[in-house]
């Protein structure tokens, strides 16, 4: 399953107990754990009609995250497996999967298999060792996120997709210049567009040279939570 699919599945089966994001786009990978973020707080509002902590939306859904090379198997687990008090659901988010040890990895072979029933893992890697039996029980077990890297042949059609959700009507000149710049990473490109939204006047064409306008003035925050100043109109701290 690609990242645009996310949403749909979600929306048809409901947050899956486990969850594989894999691949080299970190890209990709931020925006598969921001859509299980925000549609699992989505998620949890709607079951917990009734429930007294309704009117905390941090305590109905918990989000803890741990790294690869700074946890092991029995934290995860405790985290994992802990009944809360506190909230009604809970996001495990494990990044750079891929530093656990063989032995922390295989001890979390029986979890995969009867996870815990209000809490949903997501294991988050660029790459993992598909010949260790952990991984391979994972990817069985999991429902798979993939974040590949855009190839030369799709860039241009990514650029215009991700112009079109945000309302950006772009010039040829200024789609081929996008386009060669998804090589350096998508994280820079969506930086270009979501800086383009703030400096555009609404319904007029990106051309060549409005690229070159907004070009390297760095966001100075992740493009999730800059597209949040450019909802808020705050056009100063979108191009600062």
């Amino acid at each position: 399953m690609k990242v645009h699919e996310l949403e749909s599945q979600i929306a048809r089966q409901g947050l899956s107990p486990l969850y594989l994001v894999i691949g080299e786009e970190p890209y990709f990978r931020d925006q598969a754990l921001s859509i299980l973020r925000s549609t699992g707080q989505e998620t949890c509002a709607s079951e917990s009609s009734g429930d007294s902590r309704a009117n905390d939306s941090s305590q109905m859904f918990h989000v803890d995250v741990l790294y690869g090379d700074e946890t092991d198997a029995s934290e995860i687990l405790a985290i994992s497996e802990e009944a809360s008090f506190f909230s009604l659901r809970r996001l495990l988010i494990i990044k750079w999967a891929d530093k656990l040890s063989a032995r922390d990895g295989e001890a979390l072979i029986p979890y995969f298999k009867t996870p815990h029933e209000t809490t949903t893992l997501v294991i988050t890697a660029p790459k993992l060792d598909g010949r260790t039996k952990w991984v391979q029980e994972l990817k069985k077990r999991a429902t798979v996120v993939e974040c590949a890297p855009v190839f030369e042949g799709q860039r241009a059609g990514w650029v215009s997709q991700r112009a079109r959700e945000l309302g950006l009507q772009l010039e040829d000149s200024a789609l081929e210049m996008l386009k060669d710049q998804v090589a350096e990473g998508l994280y820079r490109t969506a930086g270009e567009l979501e800086k383009l939204v703030a400096f555009m006047p609404k319904g007029q064409r990106v051309r060549a040279q409005d690229v070159e306008t907004v070009r390297g003035k760095p966001p100075g925050i992740s493009v999730f939570d800059w597209s949040e100043a450019v909802a808020r109109g705050d056009q100063g701290r979108a191009l600062d």
